[in-house]
């Protein structure tokens, strides 16, 4: 099975995280506790939600077509007790956010998705976070070709209100204003060689471009 990188690009609340719940066909109660951990999507009706935590043990009973998935983020040192340690189930369901810890927050993220590609035990790291800057993305990218991993970006076009409204972050609408402009003059350049670029549109609403809302960026 090849390995595959796949970073998510998007504005907050356009949906990136539900997308990968979607595509893996995991329940958003399921994926409380798999916040940093490794683990297959499974149909085993052993398992609950549709899910499997990887172990050593289970590893080589598990059929080697069954992908080993694992999603990196830099949300979830926020989500796991205010900050506490990256990887633990997530247990209070609150979301703590201090702007002092962001920087951390992406160390932590960057070296377990390194660490990821250095051990080979998944088969699929999904980089979940909004990504608008290329310099947000070019470190995954030269990371995963170094470790000869395949990359796919995937991007979430979304209204800025709706996402906005729906977003469980309660990011401030500037911010998500700031975060489209980024999205908008950042596109991944034709010289990225061994890219594939894949746009959605996001569920509830077909998002018009700029252009078309006759918005106009600074």
């Amino acid at each position: 099975m090849s390995k595959q990188v796949i970073i998510m690009r998007g504005i907050s609340g356009s949906g990136k995280s539900t997308a990968i719940l979607d595509t893996l066909k995991v329940t958003s109660q399921a994926s409380q506790v798999l916040r940093g951990n490794i683990w297959y999507p499974s149909d085993d009706s052993r398992e609950s939600d549709g899910i499997m935590l990887y172990t050593e043990s289970n590893h080589a009973d598990m059929n080697a077509e069954d992908p080993l998935v694992r999603v990196v983020s830099a949300d979830y040192f926020f989500h796991v007790n205010g900050g506490g340690r990256y990887g633990e189930p997530l247990f209070s369901g609150m979301y703590y956010f201090e702007a002092s810890k962001l920087g951390e927050a992406h160390a932590i993220c960057f070296n377990t998705y390194v660490e990821s590609l250095m051990s080979e035990i998944p088969d699929i790291v999904y980089v979940d976070n909004t990504n608008c800057n290329l310099w947000e993305i070019s470190p995954y990218i030269q990371t995963a070709h170094k470790f000869g991993w395949n990359v796919k970006i995937i991007e979430i076009l979304c209204d800025i209100e709706e996402a906005h409204e729906r977003s469980i972050h309660q990011v401030p609408l500037n911010s998500v204003q700031a975060q489209e402009k980024a999205l908008h003059f950042n596109q991944i350049p034709p010289f990225w060689a061994n890219i594939t670029v894949e746009k959605r549109l996001a569920k509830s609403k077909i998002r018009k471009t700029p252009e078309q809302e006759g918005i106009r960026h600074a």
